[in-house]
């Protein structure tokens, strides 16, 4: 007997052999059984599940002479044995795809009307891709479909059922067939591999039954290649020489490049798979399924019970989403999709594939929104991993409670100096050299409550602009930072408790003996309310008019972004005029009153507007908000209008006569016969 293949010599024969489709199986034999067969089915399901092979199974049983009380066929009988053959004139297979016309149809129709070959037999007729009639041979295919002579069963088979026509699916019983699970697959190629002598390592049928993907017949013609390829042995690395493969290795080496932003690693590796002939476009789909499982397994606690996957490829995929970011996962599937799009399109193939790699190992090349935000977290990782480090040899606390001691007195054998902000006779850049250590930053990237310019915490001192505790007998004095955040330190009062600024402050202070506190002012001059420095001590903002402007764009579309259309239209319209002293001044149309009173009234946009700035500009900056009074100058010069038609009939002369004009501007002269 010829060699034949293994999909072909292990076809099931009875329907306790089909692989996998248990609800089918179980419904055809019970109906069977209780003499309920319908006069139409459709099988529906991807390649190789098994669709036709259920048909003649069906054929065979209903025409099988010592059917068995389960319902399976003897496979002895004449019937069975002439349908196993494929020479019984009572199974007539038609393949759609051929016979899509609509006299096929006619002849189809024709022959229904012919009983079967044996008394109280079935005559079935198998219409294979039936997605292939055209529209005329469907709608000529309905009545008998739908009402079709007792002894004839039609069994329509398609992978697409969605391009059969609606009243065709309406006529039908319908079976929908579904990829055989991995687990079921490697058991079942396990067995013939074992009554074909075939040397099969857990690995390689484990690769087998992924690529596969459901497909019994896929999957028996590959373990017969592989099996051919090694010589009786089925292995993995069989298996990535006979297809292309990359190994799952691979993969994993993929994932650590993006990490690691190794973009040389990956491009590496694309030389690599080039090299060994590997099937770059394989490659793509399969990452692209790698990282969908990657994805998975970040989302989906219980991963075993949503995929058909070996054990160890779900642990592989575990690893690998606690190495990689969920949003480098979702970036790596959208540049994989692209690519694998692009490559179905025709592009070159290897140059695709790096691209595509580069722009996932360094996001600063690429432009989507998905490398930026990628580009964001790594930024924030890398700086909440480093701890802010003020001095060597001193803690943050201990920084914090020299600074906040309200209660320490000079040296007495050092001499006061005027503008001493921190006990010991020093001044306040004198104190903060003195804190921050040789080497290091003397501006830490977030100062402790007290150290930064603004009002000082309650009892505690104050630098740049805000005096410590001195004078004699230990009096007290305390200062308010001008807006523009600059001013030496304050004097010192002897035997006095008044206090004093370099510069004159906007608000009023409260000097009592007594009582080191600062009144807050009640009621803030219109347009400062955002302006206030924070308290605690925010920094100034120190900026020219031409860095405001340029920040002012930005600062306006945060506005609508956090308060919507209606507060941005008051915004917009705003125009920086002046910056001076740490106040910018914006001024609106002078026609714009309403605006301008819903910005002063509106403390609420005010502080936002005062937060953005600050944010942008690296520190606290107040608004003022005023009209603009200046006239308003004229764009263009205005059209003069046209006089009156009466006043050019009164005011005309002889000279503006129409041939006057024409011989003007002819050159010529009037000529009279």
């Amino acid at each position: 007997m010829r060699y034949q293949a293994l999909y072909r010599k292990y076809r099931p024969q009875r329907f306790s052999e089909i692989v996998g489709q248990d609800h089918v199986v179980d419904t055809l034999l019970r109906e069977i059984n209780d003499d309920k067969v319908a006069h139409a089915y459709l099988f529906t399901g991807p390649r190789g599940t098994g669709k036709t092979t259920t048909a003649r199974l069906l054929a065979k049983s209903l025409n099988c002479t010592n059917r068995g009380p389960d319902g399976e066929p003897d496979n002895e009988c004449a019937s069975c044995l002439a349908i196993t053959e494929a020479h019984s004139i009572d199974v007539i297979e038609l393949d759609a795809a051929s016979h899509n016309k609509v006299e096929d149809i006619r002849e189809i129709r024709i022959n229904v009307g012919t009983v079967a070959a044996a008394a109280g037999a079935r005559r079935v007729y198998i219409l294979d891709e039936a997605h292939m009639l055209s529209r005329a041979a469907g709608n000529a295919l309905l009545k008998t479909l739908e009402e079709p002579p007792e002894h004839a069963i039609f069994v329509l088979a398609t992978t697409e059922p969605y391009k059969l026509l609606d009243t065709i699916r309406s006529r039908a019983q319908r079976f929908d067939f579904h990829p055989v699970p991995a687990e079921t697959m490697i058991s079942h190629l396990k067995e013939i591999a074992a009554k074909e002598d075939i040397e099969a390592q857990p690995d390689g049928l484990a690769m087998i039954a992924t690529h596969a993907r459901g497909s019994v017949r896929d999957a028996l013609s590959l373990l017969e290649q592989v099996a051919a390829l090694g010589n009786g042995t089925v292995a993995a690395e069989g298996i990535t020489r006979a297809l292309g493969l990359a190994d799952r290795d691979a993969f994993t080496g993929l994932a650590g490049a993006i990490a690691n932003q190794d973009a040389p690693a990956a491009l590496g590796m694309v030389a690599e798979l080039s090299s060994r002939g590997a099937d770059l476009r394989r490659f793509v789909a399969d990452a692209l399924g790698f990282f969908r499982g990657v994805f998975l397994a970040q989302y989906a606690p219980n991963l075993e019970e949503i995929t058909d996957e070996p054990v160890d490829v779900i642990a592989e995929w575990r690893k690998t989403a606690g190495e990689l970011s969920a949003t480098d996962v979702l970036r790596a599937i959208d540049q994989l999709s692209e690519a694998l799009l692009e490559l179905r399109a025709g592009r070159e193939e290897r140059l695709v594939l790096e691209l595509t790699l580069l722009r996932l190992t360094r996001p600063e090349t690429a432009v989507d929104t998905g490398a930026l935000v990628s580009r964001v977290e790594r930024l924030e990782q890398g700086a909440s991993r480093k701890q802010p480090v003020v001095s060597d040899q001193l803690p943050v606390s201990s920084l914090e409670s020299r600074v906040a001691s309200p209660e320490q007195e000079p040296t007495p054998s050092q001499p006061e100096q005027p503008g001493a902000a921190v006990g010991g006779g020093q001044t306040g850049n004198d104190a903060q050299q003195e804190l921050v250590t040789q080497g290091t930053d003397p501006e830490p990237s977030d100062p402790p409550p007290g150290l930064a310019a603004g009002l000082p915490p309650e009892g505690g001192a104050k630098k740049d602009g805000a005096a410590g505790p001195a004078g004699d007998g230990g009096a007290k004095k305390e200062s308010v930072a001008s807006p523009s955040g600059g001013g030496g330190s304050g004097e010192a009062a002897d035997g006095g408790g008044q206090a004093s600024l370099d510069e004159p402050s906007e608000f009023p202070t409260k000097t009592d003996d007594d009582s080191s506190t600062v009144d807050e002012p009640s009621d803030p001059p219109p347009g400062l309310a955002a302006g206030l420095p924070p308290e605690g001590g925010a920094k100034i903002a120190d900026v020219t008019l031409g860095e405001f402007q340029a920040a002012w764009p930005a600062i306006v579309a945060r506005i609508r972004t956090q308060f919507g259309a209606r507060r941005h239209a008051f915004v917009k319209v705003a125009e920086p005029m002046s910056v001076d002293n740490g106040v910018a001044v914006l001024t609106l149309p002078s026609h714009q009153h309403f605006h301008l009173e819903q910005l002063n009234a509106d403390r609420e946009l005010l502080a936002a507007l005062s937060d953005i700035a600050a944010e942008l500009l690296g520190g606290s900056i107040a608004l003022e908000f005023r009209a603009d009074d200046s006239p308003d100058q004229p764009t263009e010069d205005e059209p003069e209008r046209a006089p009156d038609k009466d006043r050019l009939i009164e005011e005309g002369s002889p000279r503006d006569d129409p041939a006057d004009l024409i011989a003007d501007m002819l050159g010529g002269e009037v000529v009279s016969e």
